[in-house]
């Protein structure tokens, strides 16, 4: 049984690799976050990559101890993709679960959306995930029964308020459906989920909406809810459930989590 030996406070730390393994990307806040603790709560070896760090006085580092590894990197580096894919490699020597959850957003339409603001927000959204499963694949592979799940949005199935967000996500949803065809016959489940509006300061982070206007936003925004606003326990839910055995006959799906948002008349 291949093992881990590590430091942490000066203490080495030897793990049994007998669990399950997860990639989980931009997992350093919001949704991807939750899926990080779920998933060191349900017994996984959890590796995180995102250009946010995770300092040592983070509770999520607290909450989730050695179960955890946060690596800063850029998921449209492809120095950065080969160094997770190493580490995990050289850990664990297999990938279970990847959940391509890391996103950016940028406002506008054709008028004011600049080409560099679609340019990056396609390179984050579509083109990173495709060449993280490029990447995984080996690795992927050699689990029985790897899944991966690409964190789309309601976005994708209507247009919002980002001409690039809502294409790029649509574009994730069609190479979820692609993939999972192409990859069924070597037992590797692809999903999409498609989270409506969650409160994890989306907006804010990427810059489209000061705090106030964030406030006034989310408020206004829940009136077109009929269940109310989702939390980022909705989302990750969603997401356990599709990696688990549970979910072993279901692949290539496009998976609405919003409240109704969709349907609302």
């Amino acid at each position: 049984m291949k093992t881990d030996t590590v430091r942490q406070g000066g203490n080495v730390v030897t793990e049994k690799l007998d669990r399950k393994v997860a990639l989980v990307t931009g997992g350093s806040r919001g949704i991807g976050a939750q899926v990080v603790r779920d998933l060191v709560d349900q017994g996984y070896l959890v590796f995180s990559v995102s250009r946010r760090p995770v300092g040592a006085d983070d509770p999520l580092l607290r909450e989730t101890g050695t179960s955890a590894r946060f690596i800063v990197g850029d998921v449209t580096r492809k120095e950065d993709l080969d160094r997770v894919f190493e580490q995990i490699r050289e850990t664990a020597g297999r990938l279970d679960v990847l959940v391509n959850n890391a996103g950016i957003m940028h406002g506008g339409g054709v008028e004011t959306l600049s080409a560099e603001q679609w340019e990056e927000t396609v390179a984050v959204n579509l083109n990173a995930p495709y060449r993280l499963i490029r990447r995984m694949l080996p690795l992927l592979k050699l689990s029985p029964g790897a899944s991966i799940i690409n964190m789309s949005s309601i976005g994708a199935l209507a247009p919002g308020s980002s001409i690039a967000y809502s294409v790029s996500k649509a574009g994730l949803d069609m190479m979820t459906k692609y993939l999972a065809a192409e990859l069924g016959s070597l037992g590797i489940r692809v999903n999409a989920v498609n989270p409506g509006l969650v409160d994890t300061k989306f907006h804010v982070h990427n810059h489209v909406l000061t705090e106030p206007e964030y406030e006034a936003f989310m408020e206004d925004a829940a009136r077109g809810y009929p269940l109310g606003l989702g939390t980022e326990r909705d989302v990750a839910d969603l997401v356990l459930f599709l990696i688990s055995d549970r979910a072993r006959w279901i692949t290539g799906s496009i998976h609405v989590i919003d409240g109704g948002r969709l349907v609302r008349r």
